[in-house]
Protein backbone atom coordinates (compact mmCIF):
# COMPACT_ATOMS: atom_id res chain seq x y z
CA UNK A 1 0.00 0.00 0.00
CA UNK A 2 2.88 2.36 0.82
CA UNK A 3 4.42 1.71 -2.61
CA UNK A 4 1.14 2.65 -4.27
CA UNK A 5 0.98 5.95 -2.37
CA UNK A 6 4.58 6.77 -3.29
CA UNK A 7 3.86 5.96 -6.93
CA UNK A 8 0.77 8.20 -6.96
CA UNK A 9 2.68 11.06 -5.33
CA UNK A 10 5.51 10.77 -7.86
CA UNK A 11 3.10 10.73 -10.79
CA UNK A 12 1.20 13.70 -9.36
CA UNK A 13 4.41 15.71 -9.09
CA UNK A 14 5.39 14.78 -12.65
CA UNK A 15 1.97 15.79 -13.97
CA UNK A 16 2.04 19.09 -12.09
CA UNK A 17 5.52 19.87 -13.45
CA UNK A 18 4.32 19.06 -16.97
CA UNK A 19 1.36 21.42 -16.63
CA UNK A 20 3.57 24.18 -15.26
CA UNK A 21 6.00 23.75 -18.16
CA UNK A 22 3.12 23.92 -20.64
CA UNK A 23 1.78 27.08 -19.03
CA UNK A 24 5.21 28.72 -19.18
CA UNK A 25 5.59 27.79 -22.85
CA UNK A 26 2.17 29.24 -23.64
CA UNK A 27 3.09 32.44 -21.81
CA UNK A 28 6.31 32.84 -23.81
CA UNK A 29 4.56 32.16 -27.11
CA UNK A 30 1.73 34.55 -26.32
CA UNK A 31 4.24 37.30 -25.47
CA UNK A 32 5.95 36.70 -28.80
CA UNK A 33 2.66 36.89 -30.67
CA UNK A 34 1.66 40.07 -28.85
CA UNK A 35 4.96 41.75 -29.75
CA UNK A 36 4.54 40.70 -33.38
CA UNK A 37 0.99 42.04 -33.55
CA UNK A 38 1.90 45.33 -31.87
CA UNK A 39 4.86 45.78 -34.21
CA UNK A 40 2.64 45.16 -37.22
CA UNK A 41 -0.01 47.56 -35.95
CA UNK A 42 2.64 50.24 -35.34
CA UNK A 43 4.05 49.75 -38.83
CA UNK A 44 0.60 49.93 -40.40
CA UNK A 45 -0.17 53.11 -38.47
CA UNK A 46 3.11 54.70 -39.55
CA UNK A 47 2.40 53.79 -43.18
CA UNK A 48 -1.12 55.20 -42.96
CA UNK A 49 0.11 58.47 -41.44
CA UNK A 50 2.83 58.78 -44.08
CA UNK A 51 0.40 58.17 -46.93
CA UNK A 52 -2.15 60.50 -45.39
CA UNK A 53 0.41 63.31 -45.10
CA UNK A 54 1.47 62.87 -48.74
CA UNK A 55 -2.11 63.03 -50.01
CA UNK A 56 -2.90 66.09 -47.84
CA UNK A 57 0.13 67.97 -49.20
CA UNK A 58 -1.07 67.70 -52.80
Amino acid sequence: MNDLIQYIEAETKATANFHIDCAETLMRESNTLLMLLLGGAGGALALFVGLNEKSAAM
